[in-house]
């Protein structure tokens, strides 16, 4: 019965905009990722989580935020999860 109603919620109206938004904020974080791993190999060394200091901001955002990655190593996809607000900003080689 709730997978149905699930499926069914898909079909409608607000379904399809939910889906059309998520889909949306995936092409553009999957753009920022290849920009900043780009840009980041050229001219920056370090990467920084940044994110929403709120009430909205999930535990795992909260636990990540003013987290530095250095560029060329392992460095997290955002957005971590369906609406995330997080971003990066980029340190330049040398400097903060």
């Amino acid at each position: 019965m709730l997978r149905e109603s699930a499926e069914n919620f898909w079909q409608t109206l607000a379904g399809i905009k939910t889906r059309l938004d998520m889909l949306g904020e995936d092409f553009v974080f999957g753009m920022q990722n290849n920009a900043l791993q780009l840009l980041a190999s050229e001219n920056y060394a370090d990467v920084e989580w940044v994110g929403y200091i709120d009430d909205r901001i999930c535990d795992y955002c909260d636990g990540q935020v003013g987290r530095i990655y250095r560029v060329g190593q392992f460095i997290p996809e955002l957005p971590a999860h369906v609406h995330c607000r997080c971003s990066w900003r980029l340190i330049p080689k040398g400097g903060v």
